[in-house]
């Protein structure tokens, strides 16, 4: 009995890390600032003081999109505090747009999320279509927990057309607190008609400077790694990601491992570096591929700006981006 109270005080005091992040910061290590790199973007922020902000974005070049000229993007984000409630409207010159209404003063730890997306035809993909959703979300002492319905469909035009048919979907996750800083969980997708058609399990340990996490999906792949902050200013990490791919004739293994460095070189100069190395294996064919990447990222106080650059070089090529952002707080 003692151990089962001191087991409920520890695991009490600590709120899991949700399954979505469960992989979340060495990912970012190696992915986040390196995402505008097939752009050069100007971002402006500014904010009026009483919960309303306005970030406008003008990009070279729109993400997976042949376009001849420049693009851009306004994202207006208002927050209204007696209601404990943010709106988030996003709008872009391709037609894009996206909303969502956030509020957590229904109950306590809980927050409920609608959105919507109206994607047009041309930039519909398998990763991205239209959709009406709502999530709840519990976050409280040793359980984290959420759960979304939402209508999906592809373009835009068919997701208010009744005669349309759509898909009916549900996701859910669940972490729980086993030990201080040690988060166990599992997420799933489900479909009406089609029933469970995607699941997954992982862990996360967050202990001093080093946090390990480890997720798999239907165990057919797994991604792991660390990130480790060895001082105030430096922090390492590494990823490794091994999935299978079958096909009629033969199935090839694949591994993607990656290995990112980031250091605070003063107060205004942040760097990062990156080194990629990609194995797949088919029957007795090997191929590897190595890629690199760095970053560095300068604060201008003054201005209250930032200027990031950024470059990588791979087997598919080399790339440069430029992102200026101006009213960065």
């Amino acid at each position: 009995h003692s151990f089962h109270r001191l087991f409920l005080r520890v695991t009490m005091a600590f709120v899991p890390v949700k399954v979505g992040d469960y992989i979340k910061k060495f990912k970012d290590l190696l992915g986040k600032k390196y995402k505008k790199i097939n752009s050069n973007d100007l971002v402006v922020k500014t904010s009026d003081g009483s919960g309303m902000d306005i970030e406008t974005t003008i990009m070279s070049n729109y993400p997976d999109v042949k376009s001849s000229g420049s693009d851009g993007s306004v994202k207006i984000t208002y927050k209204c505090k007696p209601v404990a409630s943010k709106l988030e409207v996003v709008l872009d010159t391709q037609s894009k747009f996206t909303s969502k209404l956030e509020t957590t003063s229904l109950a306590d730890g809980l927050t409920l999320t609608g959105n919507i997306a109206a994607i047009p035809a041309h930039l519909v993909s398998k990763k991205l279509g239209s959709e009406l959703g709502l999530e709840a979300a519990y976050k409280k002492e040793a359980v984290t927990t959420s759960a979304k319905v939402s209508v999906k469909t592809s373009s835009a035009d068919k997701l208010f057309d009744l005669k349309e048919e759509k898909k009916i979907c549900l996701d859910g996750a669940l972490s729980a607190a086993v030990a201080k800083g040690v988060s166990v969980g599992m997420d799933f997708s489900a479909e009406k008609g089609a029933g469970l058609n995607k699941w997954g399990l992982g862990t996360n340990v967050s202990s001093g400077a080093l946090n390990f996490g480890i997720y798999s999906s239907q165990l057919k792949d797994l991604t792991t790694g660390f990130l480790y902050k060895c001082s105030k200013k430096t922090s390492f990490g590494a990823q490794g990601k091994f999935s299978k791919k079958k096909d009629e004739e033969s199935e090839k293994m694949i591994a993607d491992l990656g290995f990112g460095v980031q250091h605070q070189f003063n107060d205004i100069t942040l760097l990062q570096g990156k080194t990629e190395l990609n194995l797949a294996k088919a029957g007795s064919d090997f191929q590897s591929a190595v890629g690199y990447g760095a970053v560095m990222e300068y604060s201008i106080p003054d201005m209250s700006s930032k200027l990031q650059l950024t470059s990588t070089v791979s087997a598919k090529g080399s790339n440069f981006g430029i992102l200026c952002t101006y009213g960065d707080k």
